[in-house]
C-alpha cells in the first residue's frame, strides 16, 4: 500500500471517529468518492475499532499494512527462530520454531500473516485470534505461548506445538473401536464447552483443526475465525453477522446464509465431526462450487443417518437408533432444535456409552423398556410369569421417567444458575462503565470484588449459586494473599452449601478451610480437620475417587509424620494416574509435594527428578506464567541452591520472582517467598548488600500480608 493511500485511509478513519455511528457510513461513502478499495479499508478499520475492541497505534498499522519480505528459515519472531514451514491457511503461514533467546529449550508452532495478503481486516482478525486464545487454558485447546511482531512488523502467534494427526486419520489408522471414538469426541466437546463458557465460538470445527497426540489427547486448533459472544436481548448470546469466513464442507446453514452465529453453530460442527468419526466418511462436499450454489445445496441437503452410511452390519446395528438420533439432533437445520450446548451433546454421548436413555429422541415407554432389556438381559430372561414381567417393565418405565425428569430438572436448574451468574457479571461490568456510573473506569480490582460480593450476598434465594460464588471469591482472595477475606468467603460458602444441602460443595469448602488454617494457625489445627474431611470423602465417594485423592494430597502436604505424609501423597498420585494416565494439573501438584519430601529426606537427585516431572507435566496444560508452575520452578531452584548449585539457581529464582511480580503483584506471599529465597542465595554468593535489601523487602511484604504473630 503506497503512502498516499495510507494517508487517505488514516485521515478518513480519524475524521469518521469524530462523528456519531449513525453518520459514519454516509461520511465514509462521500469521503472515499467511489474508491471501493479505500472505502473497504476504512470500513474494516472502523468495524474492528467498534466491534472487536482492538486498539492499534497508527505507526503499527502502517507497518502491518506494508507488504513484508518473504519468510525463511532462521527468521526471528520475538524470542523464536523459524525452523521449517508446517503448512498454510487462508490468511497465514504456520512454521515450526524454536526458542532462540537461550532462556530454555522449547518448540512452538508460529503463525504469521502471509506477506502480500495484508489488509486491515486480516490483521484485525489475526490479532483477535491472539485476544481469544489468551483467555483459553484447557488441556484440549492448543495453548498460546507468546505473541508479538517480527522485526518487519508482521504479527505472529506462538502456539503450543502439537505433534499429532488429524482426529479422523488417527481413528482410521488405528481402527479405533466405536466406544473409543466416542470418548475421544467427548473430549473435543469439553474443549468447545470451555470455549463457550469463556464467550468464544470457534466457527470452524472440522477434523483438520483437531490433532490427536501419541498419548491420545485431542487438541482443538485454529481460532482464526473464532468470534467473541456479545449480549443480545432476543437470542441470548450471539456474534455479529459481519462476515462469512468458513469451511463450506463443515459450515452450518446459518453461516452460509450470513445469519447471526450462536453456540448452536459449533454444535453443528460437532455433529459433522461426529458423523465423520463414526462412519469414516465425510458427510458433505462442496466440491469447489460457487458459494451461492453451496448454500442452496446445503439447504436442500438432509443429513444422513450414520447407520445408513456404513457397510459393516455390526457397526450399523450399533449406530442404528440412539447414535442416529444424536447425530441428526446435532445436525438439525433449525439451530433452536439442536442440542442447546456442547455439554448437552457430550452428556448424550455419555448416556449412550453407559446404556442409558438419551435425550435426543422421544421418551416412549417402549424405548425405555428396550433400553432396560438390553442392559439386563439375564434378569428379564429369568422372569417366567407374564404378569410379573409386565409389572417389572411398568416399574422400570416409571423409574426411568422419574430419572429423566430429574435430569431435565437438573439441566434447567443449571441453565437458571448460569443465567443468574451472567446477570450478576453484566451488572458488575455496567458499574465499571463511566457512562452509567461516573468514575466507574477508575475502579480497582479490589473495588470490583467488593461490588461483586455485595451481589453474591443478595443471592439468598439461590443458596447453591451463592455457595459456589463464595467459593470462587475465596479462591480469588487467596491468590491475591487477602487471607482474612478468603477465610470470610469460605465461611459464607459453607453456610450457603449447608442451606442448599449440597454435601459435595460442603466437603470442598471444608478442605479449603483446613488448608487455609494450615497457613494461618498451623498444622495442629489443620491436620485434624483434613483427617475428618478425608474420612467423609471416603464414606461419600469411595477410597479410589479423584475427589478423595485430592483430599489425600492436601493432607499429605501438611501431615507432621513423614511416613504418613509420603504414603498419602503416593496413594493420591496412584489414584490420579490410573484415571488420568496422560497426566493432569492435580498430578503435577502431587509430584511437587513428593519432591519436597524427597528434598527433606536429603534425596536431592530424586527430588530434582520429581520436580522436573512435575514441571514437564504441568507445562502441557498451563502457560509459563501460571502460578502453580511458578511454584514448582521456585521449589526446584531452592532445592538446587541447597545442594550448593548457587549459580545455576540464581537465574531461575530471578525469573520466577519477575513473573510472580507481574502475575500476582508485589503484595503476595508467593512474591515474598521469592524475595526471601533470592536474598538467601545472594548471601551464599557473597553479595551481602543485595541479600540484606532483598530479605528486608520479603519480610516487609510478609508482615503486611499476614500481620505479626501468624504461622506464615
Amino acid at each position: 500500500m503506497d503512502s498516499r493511500t495510507w494517508e487517505a485511509i488514516e485521515t478518513i478513519f480519524h475524521a469518521a471517529l469524530e462523528r456519531s455511528p449513525t453518520e459514519r457510513e454516509r461520511f465514509v461513502a462521500e469521503a472515499c468518492a467511489g474508491d471501493s478499495t479505500l472505502r473497504a479499508e476504512v470500513t474494516a478499520m472502523l468495524a474492528a475499532h467498534t466491534a472487536t475492541g482492538l486498539r492499534i497505534e497508527d505507526s503499527l498499522l502502517r507497518a502491518l499494512l506494508e507488504p513484508g519480505p518473504a519468510l525463511r528459515a532462521s527468521t526471528r519472531a520475538g524470542a523464536w527462530r523459524l525452523v521449517e514451514p508446517l503448512g498454510e491457511g487462508g490468511m497465514g503461514d504456520v512454521w515450526l520454531a524454536e526458542r532462540a533467546d537461550g532462556a530454555y529449550e522449547q518448540r512452538a508452532a508460529i503463525k504469521l500473516v502471509r506477506a502480500g495478503l495484508r489488509s486491515f481486516d486480516l490483521i484485525a482478525r489475526f490479532l483477535r485470534e491472539r485476544q481469544v486464545l489468551a483467555q483459553l487454558t484447557h488441556p484440549n485447546i492448543a495453548r498460546l505461548l507468546d505473541g508479538g511482531t517480527t522485526e518487519d512488523g508482521t504479527p505472529f502467534l506462538a502456539m503450543e506445538f502439537v505433534a499429532g494427526q488429524p482426529i479422523h486419520t488417527w481413528c482410521l489408522e488405528r481402527s479405533l473401536p466405536l466406544a473409543e471414538r466416542l470418548r475421544l469426541f467427548a473430549q473435543v466437546c469439553d474443549a468447545v464447552r470451555f470455549a463457550h463458557a469463556n464467550l468464544v465460538i470457534h466457527r470452524d470445527i472440522k477434523p483438520g483443526n483437531i490433532l490427536v497426540t501419541s498419548e491420545g489427547r485431542p487438541v482443538l486448533l485454529d481460532f482464526g475465525v473464532a468470534k467473541l459472544l456479545e449480549p443480545d436481548s432476543r437470542d441470548g448470546l450471539r456474534t455479529q453477522a459481519d462476515d462469512r469466513i468458513l469451511t463450506p464442507d463443515y459450515a452450518a446453514p446459518e453461516q452460509l446464509r450470513g445469519d447471526p452465529i450462536t453456540t448452536a453453530t459449533d454444535v453443528w460442527g460437532l455433529g459433522m465431526l461426529l458423523l465423520e468419526l463414526v462412519t469414516g466418511k465425510q458427510a458433505f462436499r462442496s466440491e469447489g462450487r460457487p458459494f451461492a450454489e453451496v448454500e442452496r445445496r446445503l439447504v436442500e441437503w438432509q443429513p444422513p443417518r450414520p447407520s445408513d452410511r456404513v457397510a459393516d452390519r455390526s457397526l450399523a446395528r450399533a449406530l442404528r437408533g440412539d447414535l442416529d438420533a444424536i447425530v441428526l439432533t446435532a445436525l438439525h437445520h433449525d439451530p433452536a432444535r439442536r442440542y442447546r450446548s456442547a455439554d448437552q451433546l457430550a452428556a448424550d454421548i455419555d448416556r449412550f456409552l453407559r446404556g442409558l436413555p438419551i435425550e435426543a429422541r422421544p421418551d416412549s415407554a417402549r424405548y425405555r423398556i428396550a433400553k432396560f432389556v438390553r442392559r439386563h438381559r439375564l434378569p428379564v430372561a429369568a422372569a417366567t410369569a407374564l404378569a410379573l414381567t409386565l409389572a417389572a417393565f411398568a416399574a422400570v418405565a416409571t423409574l426411568q421417567a422419574r430419572r429423566i425428569a430429574l435430569e431435565r430438572d437438573h439441566a434447567r436448574a443449571e441453565e437458571t444458575r448460569a443465567t443468574r451468574v451472567l446477570s450478576m457479571l453484566v451488572e458488575l461490568f455496567e458499574v465499571s462503565n463511566p457512562r452509567n456510573h461516573p468514575g466507574g473506569d477508575s475502579l480497582r480490582v479490589g473495588d470490583l470484588l467488593k461490588l461483586f460480593e455485595s451481589r453474591i450476598e443478595g443471592a439468598t434465594d439461590q443458596p447453591l449459586i451463592q455457595g459456589r460464588l463464595w467459593e470462587t471469591m475465596a479462591s480469588i482472595h487467596g491468590s491475591r494473599s487477602q487471607l482474612a477475606a478468603q477465610r470470610a468467603a469460605l465461611d459464607r460458602a459453607l453456610t450457603a452449601a449447608r442451606t442448599a444441602r449440597s454435601e459435595d460443595l460442603a466437603l470442598r469448602i471444608r478442605v479449603a478451610q483446613a488448608v487455609l488454617a494450615a497457613r494461618l494457625e498451623g498444622q495442629d489445627v489443620a491436620v485434624p480437620r483434613l483427617e475428618a474431611a478425608l474420612a467423609d470423602h471416603v464414606a461419600r465417594y469411595g477410597a479410589d475417587d479423584v475427589r478423595t485423592a485430592d483430599a489425600m494430597a492436601w493432607l499429605g502436604g501438611i501431615h507432621p509424620e513423614r511416613e504418613k505424609r509420603v504414603a498419602l501423597l503416593e496413594r493420591a498420585y496412584a489414584i490420579r494416574q490410573r484415571i488420568e494416565p496422560s497426566g493432569s494439573v492435580e498430578m503435577a501438584a502431587v509430584l511437587n509435594s513428593l519432591a519436597g519430601n524427597r528434598w527433606a529426606e536429603g534425596a536431592f537427585d530424586r527430588a530434582l527428578t520429581e520436580y522436573d516431572r512435575g514441571i514437564a507435566m504441568l507445562s502441557r496444560f498451563v502457560s509459563a506464567d501460571n502460578p502453580e508452575l511458578l511454584t514448582i520452578r521456585f521449589n526446584r531452584a531452592d532445592c538446587m541452591a541447597s545442594t550448593g548449585s548457587f549459580e545455576d539457581a540464581l537465574p531461575e529464582l530471578c525469573d520466577v520472582l519477575a513473573r510472580r511480580r507481574r502475575v500476582l503483584g508485589s503484595e503476595n506471599t508467593a512474591t515474598a517467598a521469592s524475595l526471601m529465597s533470592l536474598g538467601q542465595l545472594y548471601s551464599n554468593l557473597g553479595r551481602h548488600a543485595e541479600a540484606a535489601d532483598t530479605i528486608r523487602a520479603g519480610l516487609a511484604t510478609l508482615l503486611r500480608v499476614f500481620g505479626p504473630g501468624t504461622h506464615a
